[in-house]
């Protein structure tokens, strides 16, 4: 098991976290900016899956919360992880929110050049890729 990578994060992204695990924000306000900031400070916290488990559950529980259940979506939550965690490892320890964003902005891009690199638009749209992670089906290059 992994061992925590930092355990204390910028009052802004603690911020971000607390308002979302308390449905707090406003509906439109968790962007994928927030998704992709929400990650990196869990991943902060744990390098494990069970940061994963827990981001799954944030944005679920906040997507009920503003009627959106439908909206969740396992192979792109769990691609858009895996890829932060992987470029965050690869950052100095004590790496900020500023200093990931400046070295990965092609995160930013939620359904841009990053993810359909990996994936054709008929893997994302099927049903099973909302409720499963599905590997990529196409070649990427890190």
């Amino acid at each position: 098991m992994y061992q925590t990578s930092q355990p204390s994060l910028d009052p802004d992204t603690r911020a971000l976290i607390d308002d979302l695990a308390r449905c707090a924000l406003p509906a439109g306000g968790f962007d994928h900016r927030a998704h992709v900031r929400v990650a990196w400070g869990l991943i902060r916290q744990d390098l494990s899956d069970a940061a994963l488990d827990r981001l799954r559950r944030l944005i679920q529980r906040f997507a009920d919360h503003a009627g959106a259940d439908g909206l969740y979506h396992e192979t792109i939550t769990a691609f858009f992880f895996h890829r932060i965690r992987e470029h965050a490892l690869a950052l100095p320890a004590d790496h900020t929110w500023a200093d990931f964003i400046a070295a990965h902005p092609d995160l930013l891009d939620a359904h841009g050049a990053t993810l359909r690199r990996a994936y054709s638009d008929a893997r994302l749209a099927s049903p099973i890729a909302k409720r499963t992670f599905l590997l990529p089906d196409r070649a990427m290059a890190s």
